[in-house]
């Protein structure tokens, strides 16, 4: 593989087969997600999340695995685990967020393609534009 120096990250990280590093790092929290929702993860982290099945009364479609989003009042919150992790797992397919174990979870997410990923991140403000 001969690219130039002046080759984009994007191009470089293609020819070699790899995600970009907000993929990477979306999968990798979607990951800790799984843990939070399905009691794997430490009290004191899943504490942090509410499910709106608890917040409604209403038999909603997908309700059933999604999450309550604080209100976010700054941009610090925005980019705080608690908000930017229950809004990534809302945005998940619910095939996926209904998968049975963690290696099954783990599988599914890594075989997901995110079309243009950091696009649809920076539209839920998970990441800068």
């Amino acid at each position: 593989m001969n690219l130039s120096n002046d080759t984009p990250a994007t191009e470089a990280l293609n020819a070699l087969g790899w995600e970009a590093l907000e993929t990477q790092l979306a999968k990798s929290k979607a990951k800790q997600m799984y843990k939070v929702i399905n009691g794997l993860a430490p009290n004191c982290v899943a504490d942090l999340f509410s499910s709106k099945k608890s917040t409604t009364h209403y038999n909603l479609r997908g309700s059933s695995t999604s999450l309550q989003l604080p209100l976010p009042k700054t941009e610090y919150l925005k980019k705080s685990f608690c908000y930017s992790g229950a809004k990534l797992w809302n945005l998940l397919p619910v095939a996926l967020r209904e998968s049975e174990t963690l290696p099954i979870f783990n599988n599914r997410i890594n075989a997901h393609t995110f079309p243009d990923f950091r696009k649809l991140l920076s539209l839920y403000e998970l990441v800068d534009k």
